[in-house]
């Protein structure tokens, strides 16, 4: 059996690698650990635990990581220490294979030590552009370390050839995310609000604010603009998930509570869990902030979105988005124009340009069926040899 370790760092990406994890534990093909590190040793993440025990994962290993705070000296310590925990690791399991998604610090450390272990890496979501975060850089660091990539559009694809990987090891499968949602029951708005604990007003928001990491405007200023803007709006519903854990995450965390204990109509949640957060999608009038989720998920269900600031800069972007920069009269203009009913009718038949045909079973297949045998002597394929 081949033996895969699937490494999650945080809510967003579990959620989306969930479907994966489930089709590598029912393979027989297949001998599956999962490997939990970052937010999810955090206590307020730690729901995870109970939704992969309660999907019958028994193999869970855990690299604890994050030192103490969000400073750019912890993070970069947390770092160090996760390498040490995925070398220990990694030299106890030996796995044939290590699937990691996204962009995060932490997968950083984890395909760092695979690449000294010599052990083959399958990327999910490369080739993307994010100019505002240093994830961006992570994102191309950890495509150049890994030996299968699964993107969720042609042009990303494009993009991981482009730089110098193997056009035969490069699968556009489409987004997890949105093959999530087209999976999902979701949950009626007014067992939502019970479940929930919250009360739907005449206007609802979604509201999603990460860090910066490297943006020209302080992301206190951003996030109190944000706020300042969605402020004006009378009897607004206003739901917030939290930051990511990115230098400044506390802070921006600290805002949003307490100016959610201010108003009753305002709500702050941790981590709502994929089943309530596409439900809440699907209910709510639009989307603000500057997560990927705004873009890629919210516009697969015709909800329109608001990016904010540069975050997501290089991204594509679908109609159903409009982009401003963090300044509260550009956030009026925007929420002005995707609460408009023409907007609105214009975006709710709208096909997402991230949708693909079976993702994860796609995904699943290849990792199965991959011949892992020299993919680790990887070679740089150079664009004038395979673009005729």
């Amino acid at each position: 059996m081949r033996k895969i370790c699937v490494v999650s760092g945080s809510r967003a990406d579990y959620w989306l690698l969930k479907p994966v994890i489930l089709k590598l534990d029912q393979s027989k093909k297949i001998s599956l650990k999962v490997v939990l590190t970052g937010a999810h040793l955090i206590n307020r993440e730690c729901q995870i635990w109970d939704d992969l025990n309660a999907s019958g994962i028994t193999d869970i290993r855990r690299i604890d990581c994050v030192i103490g705070s969000d400073e750019p000296v912890a993070v970069t310590k947390s770092l160090g220490v996760g390498m040490i925990g995925f070398a220990d690791l990694l030299h106890i399991l030996s796995p044939d294979l290590v699937v990691v998604l996204g962009d995060r610090y932490e997968i950083l450390a984890a395909v760092s030590a695979c690449l000294l272990f010599g052990i083959p890496v399958g990327h999910i979501h490369g080739g993307e552009v994010t100019i505002g975060a240093f994830d961006d850089a992570i994102r191309h660091s950890v495509t150049k370390m890994s030996h299968l990539h699964f993107v969720s559009t042609e042009k990303y694809r494009e993009r991981v050839i482009q730089l110098g990987e193997n056009p035969d090891n490069i699968f556009n499968c489409g987004s997890l995310g949105v093959e999530n949602i087209k999976n999902t029951v979701l949950i009626s708005r007014e067992n939502l609000e019970k479940k929930l604990q919250i009360k739907f007003q005449k206007v609802n928001i979604l509201i999603t604010f990460h860090p910066v990491t490297l943006g020209t405007v302080p992301n206190i200023t951003a996030l109190n603009e944000l706020l300042h803007s969605v402020s004006k709006i009378p009897d607004a519903c206003l739901i917030f998930t939290s930051p990511n854990v990115d230098p400044e995450g506390n802070l921006l965390r600290a805002r949003i509570i307490d100016f959610v204990k201010k108003n009753q109509r305002h709500y702050f949640f941790e981590s709502m869990g994929a089943t309530n957060y596409f439900s809440m999608l699907k209910q709510v009038d639009c989307v603000l902030g500057n997560s990927s989720s705004g873009i890629i998920e919210a516009s697969s269900l015709g909800v329109g979105s608001i990016n904010i600031g540069e975050r997501q800069d290089g991204r594509e972007m679908p109609d159903s988005v409009i982009s401003c920069a963090p300044v509260t009269d550009e956030i009026d203009e925007a929420l002005k124009k995707v609460l408009s009913k023409d907007f609105r009718s214009s975006i709710c038949i709208a096909d997402s340009m991230y949708e693909g045909d079976r993702t994860s079973e796609e995904i699943t297949k290849v990792l199965e069926r991959f011949p892992l045998k020299k993919i680790t002597q990887k070679k740089f394929f150079d664009l004038d040899r395979i673009v005729t």
